[in-house]
C-alpha cells in the first residue's frame, strides 16, 4: 500500500470486507466451487475461489465480459527450487489448490450493480 492510499485504507478495508460479506452470501450455494474462509480479521485483498475445471471457468467468464485471475497462484512454492530438499513431504493440498484457485474482482470502487453481474457469471460458468 502506498503513502497515498494510506489516507483510503478504512474506506478500503471496509469496502473489501463488503464485497467479501456479498459474495460469500451470494456464492454460497452456487454448486461446484469452493468459497475462502470467512476470517474475523482478514483484510480480503483477493476473493479467490476454488474451481475444478479452471481453464473452463476462466474462458467461460471471458465470454461473459469478466476478467478473472489465476497469476497469483499458478504455482506452488514446494516446487520452486529454492524450496526443494527441505521437506520430503508430497503436498497434494497445495499442488491442488494451485491448479484451482481463480482471484475474482474485489478492487474497491466495484459497484454493486457490477458485483450482482460478477456472481451472475460465476454461476452460469460452473
Amino acid at each position: 500500500m502506498g503513502l497515498a492510499q494510506l489516507d483510503k485504507f478504512a474506506f478500503i478495508m471496509k469496502r473489501r470486507t463488503e464485497i467479501n460479506e456479498f459474495y460469500h452470501r451470494e456464492l454460497k450455494d452456487a454448486g461446484e466451487l469452493v468459497l475462502p474462509p470467512v476470517l474475523a480479521d482478514g483484510i480480503y485483498s483477493h476473493f479467490n475461489i476454488r474451481v475444478k475445471n479452471r481453464a473452463g471457468f476462466i474462458s467461460a467468464m471471458k465470454k461473459r465480459g469478466v476478467h478473472v485471475g489465476k497469476e497469483l497462484f499458478d504455482y506452488c512454492i514446494p516446487d520452486f527450487k529454492c524450496y526443494q530438499g527441505f521437506s520430503d513431504g508430497d503436498f497434494n493440498n497445495a499442488r491442488q489448490a494451485s491448479r484451482e484457485i481463480v482471484n475474482l474482482p474485489s478492487y474497491p470502487h466495484l459497484a454493486n450493480g457490477d458485483l450482482a453481474r460478477i456472481v451472475d457469471a460465476v454461476k452460469k460458468s460452473l
